[in-house]
C-alpha cells in the first residue's frame, strides 16, 4: 500500500514538473542571444506564481520540506486542539492518530526553527501585493468554510492558518526564494536549457567581479551558468547594445556628452619592454532630450552659422562678448531686498535653512521639525525642469585621447558613427554636446580651422557646446579655496593668524585642512533656549544677512581706513561668497536653471580675480549665447537639457559630465576586468553595458530581498565641531565689529574688484570688434553702483 501511494505521489510530482520544461513554459534562456531586456523582465514573484499554479503539489511539498520543525510543532498543537482532522472523519478524539515528534527539547526545537533565519533586515522589502493577496484568500476561505474549517496554507503546505505579521512576511519571503531555487535546480537538472535563474545569477556574479572559481562552483551546484556562457552573454549583449545606439542620432532628439578617462593597465611581471601602460581613452553617452522637444526646434544650424565668429562671409552681426553685456545680465535680475526674487531674500532663506539644521544647537528640536515641515518651504524659483528620470545610454569607450585636436576630431567621428548620424540631416540641424572646457576649446579650434569648408558636416557647425556643470561646480569650489583657504596665497590673514579662515578650517577638520565643509560665520548666535515664532525666525534671517553678509558692492576696510575692522570684513565677505556658492549649487540640484544662469555672471568676475580665466571666458561665452546669441527656441532647449536627472528625484539634477565621470569610475574600478582580462579591449566591450549591469543589481535586490548597497556615505555629524567653532568665534569676537583689527593685507571683495578691473582694463574676451552689433546700452558702461539695489 505504501509503495502504491509512493508511486502515485512520485508520478504526480514528475507530471507537474514536466509542464515547466518545454520552451512554451518560458523558462529557457538562450545565452547566445541574450538581450538586456530579458533581465529587466525577470521577476521572481511571477516565476513563483507560475510554479504554484502549474505544480501545486510540488509547491506544497517544497513548502513543507523547508519548514519541517515548524510543521511538526503546529501539527502537534492542532492535534491537541482537536482540529487537525475533521469532525466528520473522526467523531471520537481517541481515534485521531498522534503525530510523532523528534527527540528535541522545547528550547532545542525553537532554536532549530530559527537557526537559519536571515539577518534582521530580511523581510524589509516584502511585496505588499503578495501579503494582501494572502490575507484576502484567507478571509474568503474563512467566510466559506467557517471559523473552525481546515485551511491549507499555500506557503508551507500545512493544513492550518499561519499567524500573520512580520514573522509571516519573513517566512513568506524566505520560503518563496528557496522554493524558487529548488524549482530552478530541478528544472535545470532535467533540462539544461531551463536556465533563467542561473543566467541572472551568473550575470549578477559577473557584475560583482566574482572570480571564475566561485562562478564555476555555483555552476556545478546548479545555481549559475558556466563562466564561458557568461562570456557569450556579455559578447551578445554588447553587440546588441551597440546596435541599439545606431538609432540615437537618427531622430535628432538626443544630446551627447563626452569626457576623457585614464586607466592604468599594469602587468603581473613588469619588464622594461612591458612595464604596463596608462591609456587615455574617451568615454561618452547619449541623453534623450526632454519630452516636448521636437526635431524642428533644432533646425537652426544655418542661422547659427550666419552669425558665427568663424564665418568669413557671415550675413548677421556676430555675438558680442563685452563687459557691459555681462553686467546687463546681472542688472536684469537685480531686485529690491524685500522682493522674494532678490539676492537678499535668497540668502535669508538659506540662513533659515541653516538655523533649522540638525547639526546646530539653535532652537528646540520640536520647533525645528515643525518649521521645516510647515513653514520653510522652498526659495522662490525662477524656472523649474520637470524631474523626470533621465535614461542615458553609454557608448562604447574609444581608445582615443582627447588631449590633441586630431584625437578630438577622431573621437567625434567615432561618436557620430556609433549614433548612426546621417550627413544630410546635420546640414540643417544641431546636436547638443556637453564636455569639459578643455574638450570644448579643441572643438572650437576645429570649427575655426575648418571654417573654409563648404559642407556643414566638415565644418562641425552642427555642434552646440554646453559646459559641464560638474566641472563648473568644481571651479566654484576651487575659487573659494583660492580666495579664502589656500595657505600659501598672499591674502587677508596669514594662515597662522588666529583670526584667519584657514585657522577656522583647522578647528573643523584638523586632518582635512584644505576642505571647505561649512559656513562658520553664520553660526555665531546661541539660540538653544529661544522658542521663536516663524515670523521671528524670518526676521532674524534677514537681520543676519544685513549685518553679517557683505553686499555685492561692499568696500572692505583698507589699512589706512579709520574705524575699520578687517576681521569682521573677512567674515562678511566669506559669508557672501559662501552663500553665493550655496545658492547656485542648490539651484542646480533642484533644476532651477534660470537661477543658475542668473548667478553665474557674478562668478565670472570672481574667477577672474582668482586666476581661473578659462572658466571666466567660456562661461561668459555660454551665457551670452543663451542671452540672445542663439535663436530663442534653441536657448530654451539648452536650458531644459543642460542638466539631467538620473534618479528622477526632485533634488536629483546633475550635470551631464557628472554622469560621464560616474561611468569612468565604474570602468576603472569595476568593469575593466581583472588579471589577464584587464585590457583596453575588455573595458571597451563592457563599457556599453554599464547601465544594464546596474539594472541587474537592482533586479537582484528587489527580487531576492537583498540589502541595497551604496557607495554614498552619510554626512559626518558636525554638531560638536560646529559648537567648537561657534565658541571660538564668540571668544575672538570675529562676528562683531571692533575697530582697529587688521591683517597684513585687506580682505578682498573679489566680485567688486573683478568688475573694477574689467572696467579699467577690458580683457581680450570682451574687446569690441568692428562687426559689433548695435547696442542701446549707456556708452559709459554699467558700473558697480548700478547694483546698489542689492545693498
Amino acid at each position: 500500500m505504501n509503495l502504491i501511494a509512493h508511486n502515485i505521489a512520485l508520478r504526480t510530482y514528475v507530471n507537474e514538473l514536466s509542464r515547466l520544461l518545454p520552451p512554451s513554459a518560458g523558462f529557457h534562456f538562450n545565452v547566445a542571444r541574450a538581450r538586456p531586456s530579458q533581465f529587466s523582465e525577470f521577476s521572481s514573484m511571477k516565476m513563483a506564481s507560475t510554479f504554484e499554479g502549474q505544480c501545486p503539489t510540488v509547491w506544497r511539498l517544497f513548502g513543507a520540506l523547508l519548514n519541517v520543525v515548524a510543521i511538526q510543532q503546529e501539527a502537534l498543537s492542532a492535534n491537541e486542539r482537536g482540529d487537525y482532522l475533521t469532525e466528520i472523519a473522526y467523531r471520537d478524539k481517541a481515534d485521531k492518530p498522534s503525530i510523532p515528534m523528534p527527540d528535541l527539547s522545547a528550547s532545542d526545537a525553537a532554536l532549530d526553527t530559527n537557526a537559519d533565519m536571515p539577518d534582521e533586515d530580511w523581510g524589509m522589502h516584502i511585496d505588499e501585493d503578495l501579503i494582501e493577496d494572502e490575507r484576502q484568500a484567507l478571509r474568503i476561505t474563512e467566510g466559506s468554510q467557517g471559523q473552525n474549517a481546515r485551511i491549507r496554507s499555500t506557503h508551507t503546505g500545512a493544513p492550518w492558518q499561519k499567524p500573520l505579521g512580520k514573522a509571516l512576511e519573513k517566512q513568506i519571503e524566505r520560503t518563496y526564494v528557496r522554493r524558487l531555487t529548488l524549482f530552478s535546480l530541478c528544472m535545470n537538472n532535467s533540462n539544461m536549457r531551463c536556465n533563467t535563474l542561473q543566467a541572472v545569477v551568473g550575470m549578477f556574479a559577473h557584475t560583482n567581479n566574482t572570480s571564475d572559481s566561485v562562478i564555476e562552483f555555483l555552476s556545478h551546484a546548479g545555481l549559475s551558468v558556466a563562466p564561458s556562457s557568461i562570456n557569450r552573454m556579455v559578447d551578445q549583449m554588447s553587440s546588441e547594445a551597440q546596435a541599439l545606439l545606431k538609432t540615437e542620432l537618427l531622430n535628432l532628439v538626443s544630446a551627447m556628452g563626452l569626457d576623457n578617462v585614464e586607466v592604468r593597465f599594469d602587468t603581473e611581471q613588469p619588464t622594461p619592454e612591458n612595464p604596463g601602460q596608462l591609456v587615455s581613452m574617451t568615454s561618452a553617452a547619449f541623453f534623450p532630450l526632454r519630452p516636448g522637444t521636437i526635431k524642428e526646434d533644432l533646425r537652426v544650424c544655418e542661422e547659427i552659422w550666419a552669425r558665427s565668429e568663424f564665418n568669413p562671409y557671415r550675413s548677421l552681426p556676430p555675438v558680442v562678448f563685452s563687459h557691459d553685456r555681462l553686467m546687463s545680465m546681472i542688472q536684469k535680475v537685480s531686485f529690491a531686498p524685500e522682493d522674494e526674487m532678490s539676492m537678499h531674500s535668497l540668502f535669508a532663506w538659506h540662513v533659515r535653512d541653516i538655523l533649522l539644521s540638525e547639526d546646530l544647537e539653535t532652537i528646540p528640536q520640536d520647533l525645528k521639525t515643525l518649521f521645516r515641515r510647515e513653514c520653510l518651504g522652498l526659495p522662490a524659483q525662477r524656472s523649474s525642469i520637470p524631474h523626470t528620470k533621465t535614461k542615458q545610454r553609454p557608448m562604447r569607450t574609444m581608445d582615443i585621447s582627447l588631449s590633441t585636436t586630431h584625437g578630438s576630431a577622431t573621437a567625434m567621428e567615432n561618436i557620430l558613427r556609433q549614433g548612426g548620424a546621417v550627413r544630410e540631416q546635420l546640414q540643417a540641424h544641431v546636436v547638443l554636446m556637453s564636455a569639459d572646457l578643455g574638450a570644448i576649446e579643441k572643438y572650437l579650434s576645429l570649427q575655426e580651422s575648418r571654417a573654409i569648408e563648404d559642407d556643414a558636416w566638415d565644418r562641425l557647425q552642427f555642434l552646440v557646446f554646453l559646459p559641464g556643470w560638474f566641472h563648473i561646480r568644481m571651479a566654484l569650489a576651487d575659487a573659494m579655496h583660492r580666495l579664502w583657504i589656500f595657505p600659501e596665497r598672499s591674502r587677508a590673514g596669514h594662515p597662522t593668524h588666529p583670526h584667519s579662515l584657514f585657522h577656522l578650517c583647522t578647528l573643523l577638520r584638523p586632518r582635512e585642512i584644505g576642505k571647505i565643509s561649512t559656513n562658520p560665520g553664520l553660526h555665531g548666535v546661541d539660540l538653544k533656549d529661544w522658542r521663536p515664532t516663524w515670523e521671528q525666525v524670518v526676521s532674524v534671517s534677514r537681520e543676519v544677512v544685513s549685518e553679517h553678509v557683505a553686499a555685492l558692492s561692499y568696500r572692505p576696510t583698507r589699512r589706512s581706513g579709520q574705524g575699520g575692522d578687517m576681521v569682521h570684513d573677512q567674515i562678511r565677505l566669506f559669508n557672501q561668497n559662501a552663500l553665493l556658492y550655496l545658492s547656485v549649487t542648490r539651484a542646480a540640484r533642484y533644476g532651477d536653471v534660470r537661477r543658475v544662469r542668473h548667478l553665474l555672471p557674478m562668478w565670472v568676475y570672481i574667477w577672474r580675480q582668482t586666476g581661473k580665466h578659462k572658466y571666466a571666458r567660456h562661461i561668459t561665452r555660454f551665457l551670452r549665447y543663451l542671452d540672445g546669441g542663439w535663436p530663442a527656441k534653441l536657448s530654451e532647449v539648452v536650458q531644459q537639457n543642460w542638466l539631467v536627472n538620473p534618479t528622477g528625484k526632485v533634488d536629483g539634477f546633475r550635470g551631464v559630465d557628472w554622469v560621464i565621470e560616474r561611468y569612468n569610475y565604474f570602468q576603472k574600478r569595476q568593469y575593466s576586468g581583472s588579471g589577464s582580462n584587464r585590457t583596453p579591449e575588455h573595458l571597451q566591450k563592457e563599457s556599453v553595458l554599464i547601465e544594464d549591469y546596474q539594472a541587474v543589481h537592482r533586479i537582484m535586490e528587489h527580487n531576492f530581498y537583498l540589502t541595497p548597497r551604496t557607495t554614498l556615505h552619510p554626512p559626518p555629524v558636525m554638531k560638536t565641531s560646529l559648537n567648537m567653532v561657534r565658541r571660538y568665534l564668540e571668544g575672538e569676537r570675529m562676528c562683531s565689529h571692533h575697530m582697529g583689527r587688521t591683517f597684513l593685507s585687506a580682505p578682498t571683495n573679489a566680485f567688486a574688484e573683478g568688475i573694477e578691473a574689467e572696467t579699467e582694463e577690458p580683457g581680450s574676451l570682451w574687446s569690441a570688434t568692428e562687426d559689433e552689433e548695435d547696442s542701446t546700452e549707456n556708452s559709459a558702461g554699467i558700473q558697480l553702483g548700478d547694483l546698489a539695489v542689492e545693498d
